[in-house]
């Protein structure tokens, strides 16, 4: 295992044996990362006999709960999570993110605000500086995990209210859901070439200081059962007219595989649009 892998299991081990308990409900994010987590969290599981309801924040999650018998869950049924473990594609000093390289934001947030602790994994790529993770070609639009598609935007740099950036472009119509993460992570791991891990909490950042810390926003279930509802339709509906238009059979697999067919090379993932 080279050193960058390494970093990733380091994380990903830290933040299982920290926030996994017994009798936990805990949302699995997304990437490269939450592979060694999941491989962490079923050590546990068989060496401590946990009870642990798993949350996938997209179908690449949902395969890994299913492929490793871990026990997979739904808001529906668990609307408040204990934890949700993940990755970013972007990670600030304020522990603020970009995420949606992998075309799963949506479902991504709506975990993560479920969650009494939201939790980031990284390597020590993303603690030294900003990572950009970048949309392949292709000759289609990008298409999220929940059928919206998808727009990268390369700010400025002097912009510094990512909180306010983030509610203005949330209430844009045809806007479903942003990659901005603002305030909603508390702490991250991160796995470092040295072999050791390093972790940074939200409240303890300096440039964090003199603002408030926000807490989580939960939906009514009511409300997350009809948005998984519309969802799933949707992306039933993306998948059959996507492989009639280009008779395409690996399309299904495609979406199941948490990968999505990719357009065009720019800065950031953003912005999902309806």
């Amino acid at each position: 295992m080279g050193p960058l892998e390494n970093a990733k299991k380091i994380a990903a081990y830290k933040a299982v044996d920290e926030y996994v308990q017994d009798n936990s409900v805990i949302g699995i994010g997304s990437g490269s990362t939450i592979i060694y987590a999941v491989r962490r969290l079923v050590e546990r599981v068989k060496e401590e006999n946990l009870n642990v309801i798993c949350i996938p924040t997209s179908f690449q999650a949902r395969q890994l709960i299913l492929n490793n018998h871990l026990t997979l869950g739904d808001l529906e049924t668990y609307p408040k999570l204990d934890c949700a473990i993940d990755g970013a594609d972007e990670v600030d000093s304020d522990l603020n993110l970009i995420k949606g390289g992998g075309g799963c934001l949506l479902q991504e947030k709506i975990v993560a605000s479920c969650a009494d602790q939201f939790v980031i994994i990284a390597d020590y790529t993303y603690f030294y500086y900003l990572s950009l993770i970048v949309l392949r070609k292709n000759s289609g639009p990008v298409v999220t995990d929940n059928g919206n598609f998808i727009l990268d935007w390369h700010f400025p740099e002097d912009l510094s209210n990512w909180n306010k950036i983030n509610t203005d472009i949330s209430m844009m119509p045809g806007v479903v859901e942003t990659g901005l993460f603002i305030k909603m992570a508390k702490k991250a791991f991160f796995g470092m070439p040295d072999g050791c891990g390093k972790k940074r909490s939200y409240h303890e950042n300096p440039s964090s200081q003199g603002y408030e810390s926000s807490g989580t926003v939960r939906l009514p279930v009511s409300v997350y059962k009809a948005l998984l509802r519309v969802a799933s339709q949707h992306i039933r509906n993306t998948i059959d007219r996507e492989a009639n238009e280009y008779q395409l059979s690996d399309i299904p697999q495609v979406y199941l595989a948490g990968r999505t067919p990719l357009h065009k090379r720019l800065d950031i993932p953003l912005t999902s649009l309806d």
